[in-house]
């Protein structure tokens, strides 16, 4: 799973939750060390526009990564609806 969270105030060092931090390194060990991965992701985008009119874009994308030098990304047709 992927998840792209929206852009936040910073946080210290000094704050960061030690499991959080912990758990993060261990990802990133693991992922360092696998040959070869997939990521299926599905993206949604909403606006709310001044009138207040919803306007949402959806999408899904696939990343494939074989080490060493190897990654392909599909990326199917965005989709758009508003309420």
């Amino acid at each position: 799973m992927f998840t792209v969270l929206a852009a936040r105030p910073g946080i210290s060092a000094e704050n960061m939750d030690q499991e959080a931090g912990t758990i993060l390194q261990q990802m990133s060990t693991y992922l360092g060390r696998t040959k070869t991965f997939s990521v299926n992701a599905d993206i949604d985008f909403e606006i709310v526009r001044q009138n207040g009119q919803k306007l949402q874009l959806s999408s899904s994308a696939t990343v494939v990564m074989a080490r060493p030098g190897f990654w392909r990304k599909w990326h199917s047709s965005i989709t758009g609806s508003r309420a």
